[in-house]
């Protein structure tokens, strides 16, 4: 109740902002929406849904997993997240801008000034993340004793934080792909390489190193910083030859829905 209190607010007042600043803009409902432009819709969006509901249905079964190892792991991977929800956050607002900013440029035909701007955007949010995972790093002590008392649940979760923090600065640049790849229209790559990431390290490795190679809890953070490292390698190699700077919408589809102006 309070998430559908909170969006109409957030509706009300965006449409109040959007009111304001831009008075001539006005939005109403027309019949220039055509079968070409609802397929390129889903086209569009189908990979982002796709991608939201196997994250959430990846980490249930990820969470299964950890449960089997007692409380200790539990309660371990529950901190560990709190760390890594406050990174998502932040990155999440760096990486929306960066779709902006390519989405603009892609639109005005600057295709190299796009990529420019996703590959110098990656670049910074590595650094950034990279610098706060260093602080949380050298103050994790301090982190884990604010939560946690219990001897096993400190230990556990300091080899947690010390094995993935280290791994959140590629998370940063695959996160940065996401939103290009949103900005651009280009999203069944990062679709994939989020898939990967979630079922193929999170799921399917933790399995193999938890169960099968006899590691444990350790199998499962480790499996977790090797899926934020190789996807973030593979969203950067994406970035840097990929054809998302090839917009998706042609200008004559553009021009096709813009209504007329009376003279």
């Amino acid at each position: 109740m309070t998430d559908l209190v909170g969006n109409i607010l957030s509706v009300i007042t965006l449409a109040f902002i959007v009111r304001k600043v831009l008075p001539g803009l006005r939005i109403h409902f027309n019949r220039s929406i055509d079968l070409n432009w609802v397929i390129l819709n889903l086209k569009i969006g189908l990979p982002i849904l796709v991608l939201v509901l196997s994250n959430s249905t990846a980490k249930m079964i990820q969470l299964r997993l950890i449960n089997t190892f007692g409380v200790v792991a539990a309660t371990a991977y529950s901190l560990g997240f709190i760390v890594i929800d406050l990174s998502d956050a932040a990155l999440r607002g760096l990486s929306r801008a960066t779709a902006i900013m390519v989405g603009q440029n892609l639109g005005a035909g600057l295709r190299n000034r796009a990529r420019e701007i996703a590959l110098k955007a990656s670049a910074i949010t590595f650094i950034t993340t990279l610098a706060g995972a260093s602080l949380l790093y050298v103050s994790r002590d301090l982190l884990i004793r604010v939560f946690i008392q219990n001897l096993m649940i400190y230990t556990e979760t300091e080899r947690l934080l010390e094995v993935l923090l280290y791994s959140l600065p590629f998370f940063g640049v695959m996160l940065t792909a996401m939103f290009v790849g949103r900005g651009s229209g280009h999203t069944l790559l990062p679709m994939f390489i989020g898939i990967a990431r979630l079922w193929g390290f999170w799921v399917g490795l933790s399995y193999l190193l938890a169960l099968f190679m006899k590691l444990g809890s350790m199998g499962v953070w480790t499996a977790m910083a090797i899926g934020n490292v190789a996807t973030g390698l593979v969203a950067l190699t994406w970035l840097k030859y990929g054809n998302w700077v090839f917009p998706v919408i042609g200008i004559h589809r553009v021009r096709s829905h813009i209504p007329k102006v009376k003279s």
